[in-house]
């Protein structure tokens, strides 16, 4: 943070004697000019020791708040949501194209045509795709800001949603399970979890060789690396029984992740694209790769096509896929292609 004045600043706590059901806030002066700067509820473990550093720093007339450049004000905010490293820094990336655009600039002085001009600039640059994810991560963001511009601002531009819903051909599928089978067995292993499994690829490589029971014949999916941060369970089906059985999977000690380093049971953690770009690159061997398209989660993708034209009912879907509701689960399966009534290929005219 930069200096900008000797003069301690007055500036005030409003946490209601630690009432965490209140919204906090500081209030603060900056010669006639007042100031509020709200307190994010979340992590509540750390709220209070968030809003007293926040209350020295603008004691001691630190850049702050509405008067931080782009960078740091967004910066600060992203630091305090309660979302995981890897998406704090996606949403960092997003903040970094703002305020390079809008350099020497404050927050509050952009315009809705500004905000406008510059979602043009990112279209001239990046595909539709990545403004759209660029945009949606801003919106998120500057949110809990007094910002206004971006409000109105549109998180789609031409997108094809089936882009990321994906599944592999039939061929796709056979040629790529016997590549990995023979060269890559480990990324094969897991790619099962992902197929029979419907795990995602972010919570995989989290999940430990306690969380499996074969008892109870189910992986636990704690809430700590969940995507929807709720704790759940998901049954072990056959083949994927066969598999952790056969490779001795539960025989390693419970506190290795499953899909450590090099992705196999390891007390270290594999990097985050340790199995992404091992399966960019088998994909490239034999010829099938497509940008977006023959990605991890295709298996997912795959798999539940599999799983539905095997007998598997749309209640049971949705409980392994862990949807919320099951409008969720219809409109998902419709995105990969599957018609939900088969009625409909009896039809003749």
């Amino acid at each position: 943070m930069i200096q900008i004045t000797d003069t301690p600043v007055k500036a005030t706590l409003h946490d209601y004697e630690g009432d965490t059901t209140k919204r906090w806030f500081i209030d603060y002066y900056i010669g006639k000019v007042r100031y509020r700067e709200w307190i994010p509820s979340k992590p509540l473990n750390t709220r209070a020791e968030r809003a007293a550093a926040l209350l020295q720093g603008i004691k001691d007339g630190l850049l702050v708040g509405r008067q931080a450049d782009i960078y740091k004000r967004l910066d600060s905010i992203i630091e305090n949501l309660d979302l995981r490293k890897r998406t704090k820094d996606t949403y960092r990336t997003s903040a970094r194209l703002l305020a390079k655009h809008f350099e020497g600039r404050k927050l509050s002085t952009i315009t809705e045509k500004e905000a406008n001009d510059f979602v043009d600039a990112l279209k001239l640059k990046y595909a539709d795709t990545t403004v759209k994810n660029n945009i949606s991560h801003l919106k998120a963001i500057l949110k809990h800001t007094e910002s206004k511009a971006f409000t109105n601002l549109r998180s789609t531009y031409n997108i094809q949603e089936s882009d990321f819903n994906y599944p592999f051909a039939d061929y796709e599928r056979e040629i790529l399970e016997e590549h990995l089978k023979s060269k890559y067995p480990t990324l094969f292993i897991f790619t099962r979890f992902i197929y029979y499994g419907f795990i995602r690829p972010a919570e995989l490589r989290k999940i430990k060789v306690s969380d499996i029971d074969l008892k109870t014949r189910s992986i636990k999916i704690s809430g700590s690396i969940a995507k929807t941060k709720i704790s759940a369970v998901v049954p072990i089906i056959d083949p994927l029984l066969k598999i952790i059985i056969n490779e001795g999977l539960t025989r390693h000690p419970g506190g290795k992740y499953l899909f450590g380093k090099g992705l196999k049971p390891s007390f270290e953690m594999s990097s985050p694209n340790e199995a992404t770009n091992l399966h960019n690159k088998a994909c490239k061997e034999i010829e099938i790769y497509r940008e977006r398209k023959t990605v991890l989660y295709s298996w997912k993708h795959t798999g539940n096509i599999q799983a539905f034209l095997a007998g598997m009912n749309i209640r049971l879907i949705q409980m392994v896929n862990r949807h919320k509701s099951i409008q969720t689960t219809e409109i998902y399966l419709r995105k990969l292609g599957v018609f939900l009534d088969k009625k409909v290929f009896d039809i003749n005219y």
